[in-house]
């Protein structure tokens, strides 16, 4: 089988046939076609030209299989455990399509982060389909 599409599951039957006619169906095998997203490379921090605030921006992952649906963005905190960057997580189409998004300042102050200014910025993120 040829140009299968990779964004759908399909479900194939099998039966024999000869010059009798045809046999039963065989039960159901289905396919799964869809790749996870490949690795993001890395997330690339900068200050706002306009606003104090942080730009996180990254590339779209290499192999994506199904086009990306979300992006889940994390940042470590005071306590060196990892809390979702609201601000950046969602499937929301101009987040998806523009592969950046702008932290407030305060954001990085206030719980759960609790960073001060010239503390490093660890962030990873993950791409969904």
């Amino acid at each position: 089988m040829t140009k299968l599409d990779q964004s759908k599951n399909y479900r194939f039957q099998v039966r024999a046939t000869n010059l009798c006619g045809y046999g039963p169906n065989s039960g159901s095998i289905a396919a799964d076609l869809r790749q996870p997203p490949s690795q993001m490379d890395s997330i690339r921090c900068s200050n706002s030209s306009t606003q104090c605030a942080t730009v996180l921006s990254w590339k779209m992952p290499a192999s994506v299989g199904s086009s990306v649906t979300k992006y889940e963005i994390t940042a470590r905190g005071k306590d060196k455990k990892y809390y979702p960057v609201t601000q950046c997580n969602g499937s929301n189409n101009g987040l998806v399509l523009s592969t950046s998004c702008t932290i407030p300042m305060s954001v990085w102050e206030a719980k759960p982060f609790l960073l001060d200014l010239g503390e490093d910025l660890y962030v990873v993120g993950r791409a969904y389909n």
